[in-house]
């Protein structure tokens, strides 16, 4: 049983299973120089979510994201599994499990991973994906 409180079609806790999905995407490789780097496995739009997105994302080991900003879209990353470094606007930080990052708009950010992966909770306002189909995504940093 989940909880509904105030307008009766609120509600403050769900399954995601439950979540209308307007839009899901199985998800597809993450391209650096021509060569795959991570993936994305799942990306859920939903209009319960009220312009919010849900991404799983997995950095394989030894790899470079390079840095990107999204020009109106903030997200808040939750690390799932694994370690790595998150660039923000130049700066290094470490992240581990259970570390939560939030990347306001316009924040250049990418990430490095050693000997383990990184696999983290992306959920993005609004969608990175628009409903063009095109990403709010543009690569500030060089191969």
């Amino acid at each position: 049983m989940y909880k509904s409180f105030g307008h009766k079609d609120a509600w403050t806790l769900k399954h995601i299973g439950q979540l209308h999905a307007d839009k899901m995407f199985a998800g597809g490789e993450i391209k650096g120089s021509g060569r795959s780097i991570g993936l994305v496995k799942q990306c859920l739009i939903s209009s319960e979510m009220k312009g919010v997105s849900i991404e799983y994302i997995t950095i394989n080991p030894r790899q470079r994201f390079l840095a990107h900003i999204h020009h109106r879209t903030e997200a808040f990353l939750i690390i799932a599994r694994g370690s790595g470094t998150i660039i923000l606007n130049g700066k290094s930080i470490r992240l581990k499990k259970g570390d939560l990052v939030y990347i306001p708009p316009r924040t250049a950010h990418g990430f490095r991973t050693k000997s383990n992966f990184l696999e983290f909770i992306s959920v993005q306002r609004p969608p990175v994906l628009t409903s063009r189909g095109k990403e709010d995504l543009e690569v500030v940093e060089r191969p």
